[in-house]
């Protein structure tokens, strides 16, 4: 259908998302070559004159093995699933030099990192990095900075990284998205890590700023609450 839709069509624009069709339907079928196929003519036959949609429809097929693997790991197929993102990071990473914007790079950065987030924390952790570097507004740089955070907590948590390396990018990403994206939906989670964090470091002050500042923003029925007051009535002298 898309090859026909193309065929027929003299808007370049509809050309370009037939092919992004096509590329799709190969990643379905597992057909490695006709992507790279489909992924070539969009680079070579579009970016020049129409870069953000050659890119963004690249990039969309690169999502498509995303959810290839995100399919085959609800059916219990880990070796399937694996495949399929380790493909959709092969497309992307391969994209990456091409990309118009740093917008679009950062875009494909967090794709990239959403891929490795299943199989390996660290590269996770560099994509999302990069990403957020790349374009700070990114619509999902808060949900980065979170996730820069838990890559590492899972990293310490392992011993794959020392608590000294691992304490720092965790402070960094909870910090960041708590102090530069308060519209965030989940700042208040941030705040409650951050304030566990300073307990545990024998820091009973700075724990009880985050800890009131969490009991001032939650909703009355957020079921974290009795925590947060039992975590604060075993600090010494309180949290006024």
């Amino acid at each position: 259908m898309f090859q026909d839709l193309s065929a027929a069509s003299p808007d370049p624009k509809v050309q370009i998302r037939c092919a992004e069709g096509v590329g799709k339907g190969y990643v379905r079928l597992d057909n490695d070559a006709g992507v790279q196929e489909q992924i070539d003519l969009l680079f070579t036959g579009y970016l020049a004159d129409y870069p953000r949609e050659a890119a963004s429809s690249v990039l969309d097929i690169g999502e498509e093995y995303y959810w290839a693997a995100q399919r085959a790991a609800k059916k219990k197929n880990t070796k399937s699933a694996a495949a399929a993102y380790e493909k959709g990071i092969g497309v992307l990473t391969g994209a990456l030099p091409h990309l118009p914007s740093a917008d679009i790079r950062s875009m494909a950065l967090y794709m990239i990192g959403l891929d490795w987030y299943l199989k390996d924390w660290y590269s996770a952790a560099i994509a999302f990095t990069d990403s957020v570097q790349a374009d700070p507004k990114h619509r999902f740089a808060d949900a980065m900075h979170w996730l820069v955070a838990d890559c590492y907590e899972k990293l310490k948590k392992e011993g794959s990284v020392s608590a000294e390396d691992a304490d720092g990018m965790i402070e960094y990403g909870y910090q960041t998205l708590f102090d530069n994206y308060p519209g965030s939906p989940i700042i208040e989670r941030a705040a409650l890590r951050l304030g566990e964090i300073s307990l545990a470091r024998g820091k009973p002050a700075s724990a009880c700023v985050y800890f009131n500042w969490f009991l001032d923003h939650a909703h009355a029925d957020d079921g974290r609450i009795p925590d947060v007051y039992y975590l604060m009535t075993k600090m010494e002298g309180g949290c006024q």
